[in-house]
């Protein structure tokens, strides 16, 4: 016995200590804004462990990541060590499969805060049926603070990272929710050779130079195809205007139908439509030259994301692995793969070939494909001194179709009914395999979607603008808070008064869409200077539908005489950014409870699946089935054909409408008390009010 509980002792310690084997503890801020939503670490972390997933856009409402991981590594020549030891080449950084703790360390300030954000103005609140639906504020390191922002941000997420190569970083990360600028969010990045080590003020490393040292950024922009995008690269030649490496939508080797875009052929929506770049906005030409050196990056290829001494951190990297990782850094790819160099009217002398140009048909055609693929781009080099800096601004930025038109191209490409009349966008692929697309109808959807290019290449020129322009971006009259209530026979929109403190400052605009929120809105109501209408902080929405889901947001917007030239060489009236104080809860008409029993109404009867978007109007909404008319309190019991019971509903808001789900958040509906969905055949709706009065109703559903 005694032999069997030190077995299971010892298990439980190995495990124990298996389980509490060093882990990242980042500390995460979002850029919840503009259209593109980033998750930054303390550390600067983007690893597919802790801080992947890290990029969402709003084509798919934020659903689906964009980045699956990234990571960046510095690297430089005979580097020692505090003891002595002479390593011919060191690296450190976060690579794209996690961060090592060990080696890398957010830095806490005077009050042990390791991220700071500051905002521009407080955010809005914003309340859906007396329900507060903004996300709370101020959290800790949270502040709004516009002194503390350089230029004009919505956001600026900020911190202090050190190294074991005494390398400590000082990362800003900018994001507005401004028109022009709500596309992208740029990180700006210092590498200072401080010497410190670890968390502690002691310097290590007094006296450490850091000799050629190299800046490497790697990303899996997968958001762009699940099964493996294209990759392109721009500004490696003469006459470039912006330097970025970008992916883009590929039809999928094997796939029985153009599915580029992947449109979904339920119901017609193109999924994926995006383009999506890193892109290099300012490179320290050197640690004594701080303008932008236009001929960096110093490389730029594509690899596989397996690949070794790229994926996992370079503090576990063998001697040869670290060599490997700094020549890729140095040298660029051709010595690794045979993929050979860009030759004329390159800017610099390691370019690969742009993937894309290579006569492949798939992306997964490539001889080093396995699963996925890496952008690589590296600066460099630099000679650091003690304290010695450089500076690099990145940014990560979408492009695509809006999402109206995916819906609208979408669903004429299922008719076989898909135009196009613009100018040709299809890119190189599509051109040297014209069989990619099967008739005309898949070109012009395709022509649709390749269009995302140049919303890309426009937004990287925002991006690159606002760095030049150091970050004075025009800016709008702060959002209004917002308060959405359902009433019997109106919703009734009101909103503050927080936009009106600027000078230029012109009306308002009240935004609605229907059954879901990722749907197109629409403005329904504008007050205010130019509109015809008296400036007011309330709208009643009288043309609601019962039984509807709706959700609204409330812009405010100027008159534009405050406003310099943006980034397009216009001066305009300008809104504030629309997810500043958009609802995301669904609010409906509250009708008035019925005032007898045979009134109730079962809507829609019979219930018929394959006609399920018809009935209620949204892929959200679907399966949704209808009380109405009933008592301001009741209980509503479902029963099958044979007696039994089904779900049980427990009606007490006092309306005279309730829906047949399950209450979550998902609005998951006509579902039995375990979670099975109901078959076909006839149900029995039983209502009791509190004084024993009762009915029952039947409905059918058919599936």
């Amino acid at each position: 016995m005694k032999k069997t509980l030190l077995i299971l002792g010892l298990a439980c310690l190995m495990l124990s200590l298996f389980l509490i084997q060093p882990t990242n503890a980042a500390i995460f801020k979002w850029t919840k804004v503009g259209n593109l939503r980033a998750k930054i670490s303390d550390d600067t972390d983007q690893d597919q462990i802790s801080g992947s997933r890290h990029c969402y856009y709003y084509y798919d409402n934020f659903s689906y990541y964009g980045i699956y991981n990234g990571g960046w590594y510095f690297a430089s020549k005979n580097w020692t060590a505090e003891d002595g030891t002479v390593w011919p080449v060191r690296a450190v950084g976060p690579a794209t499969d996690g961060v090592n703790p060990d080696h890398i360390f957010a830095v806490p300030d005077h009050e042990e805060i390791t991220i700071r954000q500051y905002r521009r103005d407080t955010p809005p609140t914003i309340i859906v049926d007396n329900n507060y639906v903004n996300d709370p504020f101020p959290l800790t390191g949270d502040e709004v603070n516009p002194d503390k922002i350089t230029g004009t941000a919505d956001v600026m997420i900020e911190s202090w990272t050190n190294t074991t190569m005494g390398v400590t970083i000082h990362q800003k990360v900018y994001a507005w929710g401004q028109k022009n600028h709500d596309d992208y969010v740029i990180y700006d990045l210092t590498f200072i050779n401080t010497g410190n080590t670890d968390l502690d003020d002691e310097i290590e490393l007094p006296n450490q130079t850091l000799e050629d040292a190299y800046l490497m950024f790697a990303y899996n922009l997968i958001g762009a195809n699940w099964s493996g995008p294209w990759y392109s690269t721009y500004g490696e030649r003469v006459g470039d205007s912006t330097r970025m490496m970008y992916a883009y939508p590929n039809r999928t080797s094997g796939a029985t139908y153009d599915n580029t875009g992947n449109v979904d052929l339920s119901t017609g929506f193109i999924d994926t439509p995006v383009h999506i770049g890193h892109a290099f906005l300012h490179v320290d030409k050197s640690v004594s030259d701080h303008t932008d050196d236009w001929a960096q990056p110093h490389m730029t290829g594509v690899q596989t994301a397996e690949l070794r001494w790229v994926k996992y951190g370079p503090e576990q990297a063998t001697p040869l692995e670290l060599d490997n990782l700094y020549k890729v850094m140095k040298e660029g790819l051709d010595w690794y793969d045979g993929s050979g160099y860009q030759t004329t009217n390159v800017l610099a002398d390691y370019h690969s070939p742009r993937m894309d140009e290579l006569g492949l048909k798939f992306p997964d055609d490539a001889t080093w494909w396995n699963w996925l693929a890496l952008t690589l781009q590296s600066v460099g080099p630099y000679t650091l001194a003690p304290n010695d800096s450089f500076r690099v601004v990145t940014a990560l930025v979408y492009g695509s179709i809006d999402r109206q038109t995916g819906w609208d191209v979408g669903n004429a490409w299922l008719n076989g009914s898909a135009t196009w009349d613009g100018d040709d966008n299809l890119p190189q692929p599509y051109v040297d395999y014209p069989d990619l697309m099967d008739n005309d109808n898949d070109e012009a959807k395709d022509q649709w979607v390749f269009s995302g290019r140049d919303s890309l290449f426009r937004n990287v020129w925002a991006a690159q603008w606002a760095v030049q322009n150091n970050y004075e971006v025009p800016v709008p009259p702060p959002a209004p808070s917002v308060e959405v209530l359902g009433q019997a026979d109106k919703i009734v929109v009101s909103w503050g008064e927080e936009s009106e403190t600027v000078s230029d400052f012109a009306g308002y605009r009240v935004y609605r869409a229907i059954l879901t929120p990722d749907t197109t809105y629409t403005k329904i109501f504008e007050c205010g200077e130019g509109t015809g209408n008296e400036l007011t902080h309330v709208y009643n929405d009288t043309t609601a539908a019962r039984g509807l889901a709706y959700y609204y947001y409330v812009t405010a917007f100027d008159n534009g005489t405050d406003n310099g030239v943006d980034a397009f060489g216009k001066k305009e009236s300008l809104e504030s950014g629309r997810y500043l104080n958009m609802t995301t809860r669904a609010t409906h008409l509250a009708r008035p409870p019925g005032n007898k029993l045979d009134d109730i109404v079962i809507v829609p009867n019979p219930f018929n699946l394959s006609a399920k978007y018809n009935q209620f109007g949204a892929e959200s909404e679907q399966d949704k089935l209808m009380f109405y008319n009933i008592p301001a309190v009741c209980t509503i019991k479902i029963f099958t054909e044979s007696g039994d019971l089904v779900r049980t509903i427990e009606h007490d808001d006092g309306s005279g409408d309730e829906p047949f789900r399950v209450p979550t958040e998902q609005e998951v509906y006509m579902t039995s008390e375990t979670g099975q969905i109901l078959v076909s055949g006839l149900y029995i709706a039983y209502f009791e009010t509190p004084d024993g009065k009762s009915t029952y109703k039947k409905f059918i559903i058919i599936r």
